[in-house]
């Protein structure tokens, strides 16, 4: 069976270190040095010896016709992944943008792909019969989660709301408490569940 090292993250000619998104060649040689050779033999395994080797050196022994490889191929070191932006993440986002008003297309900041937009669910800026439907079903969602919890109840001008804290950061907001019909209930919960791609 083959044993083949991982890179060296470093030229095997200059020694330089090849930094991430660098482009190299990675080569493996069946010529061993004795060392690897008596490696070889205690570990009872056979061995590719592995060497990796910047751009410009590589075009230089190219060039200088040193020692043919077994293999080679071209390569690079990928940045680390960006974690992907969690459901938590990607509802509190969902839940700020419900509180902003409507602004003009000039004064908007630059969108953020990773902010879902109210008006994909149809929701317009100022506060509307849907709008605050959705408001307070979104609240219910979040608090079951534990993602908000209710700090107190609130009574202004006849109309009950709940004051409501978010975790972590102790942000507060005002959801006016809504008559949902078990048809509405449906409704949105469908578009919840097609907008977010995932069952909340």
């Amino acid at each position: 069976m083959w044993q083949i090292e991982k890179t060296t993250k470093s030229c095997q000619n200059c020694n330089s270190p090849i930094d991430v998104s660098q482009h190299y060649f990675s080569a493996l040689f069946t010529n061993l040095t004795p060392a690897d050779k008596d490696h070889q033999s205690t570990a009872g395994d056979s061995r590719l010896l592995r060497r990796d080797f910047c751009a410009n050196c590589w075009e230089k022994r190219t060039a200088a016709g040193e020692e043919e490889p077994f293999s080679f191929w071209q390569t690079i070191i990928e940045p680390p992944a960006e974690p992907p932006k969690t459901p938590r993440e990607v509802l509190l986002n969902f839940f700020d943008n419900l509180f902003v008003e409507d602004v003009m297309p000039a004064e908007r900041p630059a969108e953020n792909k990773d902010v879902i937009q109210v008006s994909n669910l149809g929701v317009p800026g100022p506060d509307t019969r849907l709008k605050s439907q959705v408001k307070y079903l979104f609240a219910l969602i979040m608090m079951r989660k534990k993602l908000l919890r209710l700090k107190s109840p609130l009574t202004r001008d006849n109309i009950r709301y709940l004051v409501l804290e978010r975790f972590g950061d102790n942000k507060t907001y005002e959801v006016q408490e809504v008559n949902i019909s078990d048809e509405e209930l449906t409704s949105l919960r469908q578009e919840f569940s097609q907008l977010f791609e995932f069952r909340i």
